[in-house]
């Protein structure tokens, strides 16, 4: 059998990824947002050079299969992430909007730094 050194360090570089992100987010270790994110490349190398393997192992199918999951989780982590990102820009914009509401509310004061009524104009 012919030795595939590039294909098999693909494919240990993602195991190994994926499991040292995987001890790093269950440990607690200082990084936990870095350590998922390195388990996902991790599993996307693993698909990806898997595919490769079997390839050149000779089995269409399976590289196929294996192809297909790579491609799957790459485009499930994506857009996983553009929600994420989307949800607290959403979040962020939203409690900002009820911070100056309250802060409104609760000082009787506009954004043009005018009273809202003569009560609140002699609330001192």
């Amino acid at each position: 059998m012919q030795s595939m050194p590039l294909l098999e360090f693909l494919f240990n570089a993602g195991l190994i990824s994926c499991l040292a992100g995987a001890a790093a987010g269950l440990a607690g270790i200082r990084a936990p947002r870095r350590a998922r994110i390195i388990e996902n490349i991790g599993i996307i190398l693993i698909g990806f050079g898997a595919a490769l393997l079997f390839r050149a192992l000779g089995h269409p199918t399976l590289a196929a299969i294996a192809l297909i999951a790579g491609l799957y989780h790459t485009m499930n982590h994506a857009i996983f992430k553009c929600l994420l990102f989307l949800g607290a820009g959403a979040l962020l914009a939203l409690t900002a909007a009820l911070a100056a509401a309250c802060f409104v509310k609760a000082f009787g004061i506009s954004f043009l730094a005018l009273p809202r009524s003569e009560n609140a104009a002699q609330a001192h």
